[in-house]
């Protein structure tokens, strides 16, 4: 093996090893806030990137097939190519957990980690050019998640149910 063989395959190591390594990072820091949150309060959990997730697993198969065949064929481009996508795909299937869940309850929804009530929702945008494609739900300080149609649909029915049930609780204390 020539120097630049060598240089090719150890950056493409240490790259990929980098890429897994801040996304199993930022999993595991998602991890411990959302693990902390769910010992306070019992969420149901609303998953819609499990399709996702399988493609990103495929992905990273393909990489590794593309890694040991680059290597038995001695191109190690092809290899190097292969190892930089199964380490990336591999750091973004465990991120699915994370930007493709969402737990919720009668009061609030935890997204990335974070709990937001649904009495602090001000706006929800949508991107006009792609129908399907996520909206924005805007908070009243101004901080924006992108959540799926799916999502959005938990929460516009949850915050309808919460608002109905302040409204009965006002209603029970005119009466008295």
């Amino acid at each position: 093996m020539n120097g630049g063989i060598i240089f090719l395959t150890v950056f493409s190591y240490i790259v990929g090893g980098i890429m897994l390594w801040s996304n199993l990072k930022e999993y595991k820091e998602f991890d411990t806030k959302l693990q902390i949150e769910l010992k306070r309060k019992k969420y149901e959990c609303y998953d819609f990137g499990k399709i996702l997730k399988g493609i990103y697993a495929a992905i990273a198969v393909v990489g590794c097939v593309f890694a040991i065949y680059g290597y038995i064929k001695a191109d190690f481009t092809t290899s190097a190519i292969g190892v930089v996508t199964a380490f990336l795909f591999v750091g973004q299937a465990f991120l699915t957990n994370k930007r493709y869940r969402m737990y919720y309850d009668d009061e609030a929804f935890v997204l990335g980690g974070e709990r937001i009530n649904y009495k602090v929702i001000s706006d929800v945008k949508e991107l006009r050019f792609v129908p399907f494609a996520f909206k924005r739900i805007v908070t009243f300080n101004g901080k924006e998640y992108a959540v799926s149609s799916g999502c959005l649909k938990v929460i516009e029915q949850k915050k309808k149910e919460l608002h109905e049930k302040k409204k009965e609780s006002k209603k029970k204390q005119t009466v008295q």
